[in-house]
């Protein structure tokens, strides 16, 4: 599971030359993105080997408790480029889901030059 800064990715259109949809809907937002404390986004592998589907819940085990999680989106990937097992969340959700509130275990900055 990867959390993501949400926060700062709905921050991003403002600062960018170019702007970012989050949807193929015109009038969607990132915090639209977001959804509820238990929800996750998962890439189209991912989804087809568990044979699930946007509202579906998952179950998994961390740090040795059963959790659930519902997939609140699956990530269209048409060239194959996402990993098998991508599962992404925003920051507090993927804290809490993994029961490790506060904890960061890594930091990656993408810069283009």
């Amino acid at each position: 599971m990867i959390g993501l800064d949400l926060l700062a990715l709905g921050n991003l259109p403002t600062l960018a030359q170019e702007s970012l949809k989050f949807s193929a809907e015109d009038d969607a937002n990132w915090y639209d993105w977001i959804g509820s404390e238990n929800e996750v986004w998962v890439g189209q592998k991912l989804a087809d080997a568990l044979t699930i589907s946007v509202g579906d819940e998952l179950s998994f085990l961390a740090s040795g408790h059963l959790a659930k999680m519902k997939v609140r989106m699956i990530l269209d990937d048409p060239n194959g480029n996402l990993p098998d097992d991508l599962v992404l969340a925003d920051i507090p959700t993927a804290q809490s889901l993994l029961s490790r509130p506060g904890e960061l275990n890594r930091v990656e900055v993408v810069i283009d030059q």
